[in-house]
Order: C-alpha cells, then structure tokens, then sequence
C-alpha cells in the first residue's frame, strides 16, 4: 500500500528494509497487513465505530467492545460479531501508535484530520474479567473553541457579517458531547440488557446532539457560510496566507484614516498613491493587530503593513526573494517565531537594524508584567535588596531587569510611556534621552 496523497491498494514494488528484517516472508506479511489497514477505510463500519465513539464515549466514560457492538446494533439493526468489530478496533489503535518514521503515518495524519481527533485505548487487563476499553478525543475541547470565537469577536477591524461567519464555521469543530451529552451511566452499559440500555442513551442524547449540530452546521451553510459580499478583509488575509505559503510576490496598495469636520472617515489610499511590490514572509499579531512582514523588492530590511489598511492586493507570478539576514534569526524552518520577533520589535516598527542595545531595569515586582507583554518572557531578573508600596498600599520586591537585543527607538518610546513604573540602569544614552524627553512634557505646562 503507498501512502502518497490517497489509499491504494496496488502492491509495493518492495517493502522497506527495515519492516521486513531482510525476509521475503515477512515482507508478504507486512503487504498483507497493509492491505488489511487499507481495506477498512473502505468499509462503513469503520466510519460508524469511529461516529459512536465520537458521539458516546469520552476520556471519563470509556466503551468496551460489547458497549460498541450493542450501540451498533441500536442504529443500524444489524448484528455485527464482537471479534469483527475488536479487529477493527485494534487496527485503529495499530495506526494511532505510528511514529514520525513510521509507514502507516499518513493514515495516521489523515484520519486524524478527518475524523478530528483521536481514538484512544485504556487497558483493563489487571482487573479480573476486565477488557479493555475506548474513547475518542477531540482535538479540541469546548473551551478551546470559545476562546477562539472571543478572538474573533474581539478583532476590532472585521464586520459583524464576517465575524458571524467565521464564528459559525469554528463551532462545528466544538466536540460532539461537550455540553450536550449527558455522562454516560457505565453500570447501565453493563447490565443484563446492553441493547436496551444502549437504546436509552442514543434515545435520550440524540436530540440534543443532533439539535447542537444541526444548528451550527445550518449557521454556517446558510446565514455564513457563503462568506458575506462585503468580506474585504478576510479575502485580503487569504490571498496574503495564500502568498505567503506559495512564496509568491505581491503588489498592495496602502491606506491611512482620514478626517473631516466631523467624524472619521474609511479609509482612503495614501497621497502617495505609491504601490508596493513584496516579499510576504510571515503573519503575526500584535498589540491587537494583524501585521503581514515582508520586503521590499530589492530589499533586505523588513517592514511591517497592517493587513487591515491593505486595500488591495495582487498576487503576482515572481517567486519572493530569498529571505534576508535580517529575518532569518526569526524562521525555524518554515515556522515563524512569533515570539522572538514581537520581543525584538514591540512596537512592530523597523528603524535602523543595526541600532540594537541591550537595557537594564529597575522594576517592581508588580510591574513585571508590563515588561512580559512587550519582550516576551526572555527576560533576565535578578532581586534587588530594595522593596517599594504599590497604589494599594502593599511592600513589592524590586528587581534588576536586563532585556538583550532590543531595537533602540522602540526601547526608548517604551521607556517613555512606563517611566512612572521603572528606573533606567543602562544604556546611559537611554537616561539622557528620557531625561531630555521629560523636561520638553514639563515646558507645556
């Protein structure tokens, strides 16, 4: 069987050294196993198995293979032999325990993102007449996907319309039983009549199942699914993912706000009217922003664009250029450092990249925070012998805080706006030029 992109059931040319151990029949074996894995994803009680551990079972509330057999039986009224249904199952755990190097890691990847989650085994061999038993875990919890909607509710930049219709495609990948199936009564599974007490689960959770999904799969197909005509920034951020992933050049033209006498108005394209062509390398939000960070073509300093002033975007035939020395610190291969980057650039603005200094602090202990969110943890802290009263009254340690590799104008606007919360230890121009800055606040008043 080859796992390249689809299941086939043509016979390898020659199995892998090291499955075989160098042996013709181990080699047939494992052909033959393969052709086993692979006819299940042919098979509907593969899908059906997967739909019942998915609908009635959870970490908490495990099913055993008579639990399965019987909830088989209650939705299909067919009978189904226990021993078919364990080989199943036990073919299941086969791909989920398959490593990186493994040959069945494709299957493995696929099922995964098509069932979304994963089917575990607990094994009850210790106890006396105990058999093991499953349950699936989604990828996500419930409150994974509620934080993810308050992400989305919370962009200041989308419209209701979009933020609705990306709400509704996120909550269908909440899990099925989270809030809307009832724990499952194990002493009932293991009664004298599994059929009848399987009935009574389906029968009493089905509705509420069902009603859940139904409701946001109907959301999204109908009132959001079709994403709303008025959609201009989540089509400019998916043509900038889009480029950014196939490495393609892009030309955009960029926006400011502008005022009249009396209100804000939309955006409206600079004076400058200037297109920019570019090398779309990474996305990242900060401070409550989405940012696209590229090149200029021809160029190796990065900048920095607010996808929410990009107007419009072209996406271009030309391959981006290679990423510059200025980035490189910032890639682990094809991942973006999110964090190392935001930490470097705070304020998300490029000056001179060669004007980096390294900084010492003196910060109470109930600031600290305030140092975590702007350079992220990185953050060398050693306690002083001083201590100082917050506005609630309460006695706070004082540390020395030293943050390394830190772009220069954005330290010193930092340091500018929190200077009420720290005192600088070094670099002396960072002391001069805020002292400088201060006096010029006192002359207004």
């Amino acid at each position: 069987m080859t796992l390249t992109g689809s299941y086939s059931s043509t016979k390898p040319s020659k199995a892998p050294e090291s499955l075989t151990d160098n042996s013709t029949g181990n080699a047939t074996q494992l052909t033959v196993k393969r052709e086993q894995l692979a006819n299940i994803y042919r098979q509907s009680l593969f899908s059906l198995i997967v739909h019942i551990l998915k609908t009635l079972s959870s970490k908490n509330h495990p099913l055993s293979v008579p639990d399965i057999t019987a909830a088989l039986l209650s939705i299909t009224q067919q009978s189904y032999n226990v021993n078919t249904v364990r080989r199943h199952l036990s073919s299941m755990i086969e791909i989920f325990a398959a490593d990186e190097s493994s040959e069945y890691i494709d299957m493995k990847n696929a099922f995964i993102s098509c069932y979304g989650g994963i089917i575990h085994e607990i094994d009850n061999s210790i106890g006396v007449n105990m058999k093991n038993t499953y349950y699936f875990e989604p990828l996500l919890s419930a409150g994974d996907v509620n934080m993810l909607c308050a992400c989305v509710t919370s962009n200041r930049y989308m419209s209701s319309r979009e933020k609705e219709y990306l709400n509704a495609g996120i909550k269908t990948l909440s899990p099925y039983y989270s809030n809307t199936i009832p724990a499952l009564d194990n002493s009932m599974l293991h009664n004298m009549n599994k059929k009848i007490a399987m009935d009574e689960i389906i029968n009493s959770n089905a509705k509420n199942l069902l009603d859940f999904q139904k409701n946001n799969i109907y959301n999204t197909t109908h009132s959001s699914g079709k994403a709303p005509k008025n959609n201009h920034l989540l089509d400019i951020i998916q043509s900038l993912d889009h480029a950014t992933r196939e490495r393609k050049q892009i030309i955009i033209r960029y926006g400011i706000y502008t005022y009249d006498d009396t209100r804000l108005n939309h955006l409206k394209l600079t004076d400058r009217k200037k297109e920019y062509t570019l090398n779309p390398y990474a996305l990242c939000w900060n401070n409550g922003s989405y940012y696209l960070i590229c090149t200029n073509k021809g160029h190796h300093i990065p900048f920095h664009f607010r996808v929410d002033r990009i107007l419009d975007i072209i996406i271009t035939n030309e391959k981006c250029e290679t990423r510059p020395d200025t980035l490189k610190p910032f890639f682990k291969g094809k991942d973006f450092l999110v964090d190392k980057y935001t930490a470097t650039h705070p304020y998300m603005s490029i000056y001179d990249e060669k004007d980096r200094v390294d900084c010492i602090f003196e910060i109470s202990a109930g600031a600290l925070s305030i140092l975590v969110d702007y350079f992220g943890e990185n953050i060398r802290l050693e306690k002083t012998d001083m201590n100082t009263v917050d506005v609630s009254g309460n006695t706070q340690p004082v540390f020395k805080a030293e943050i390394k590799d830190v772009e220069y104008p954005c330290l010193k606007l930092f340091t500018i706006q929190h200077h009420h919360l720290l005192r600088v230890l070094s670099p002396g121009r960072l002391i001069d030029d805020l002292k400088f800055e201060l006096s010029k606040s006192l002359e207004k008043y």
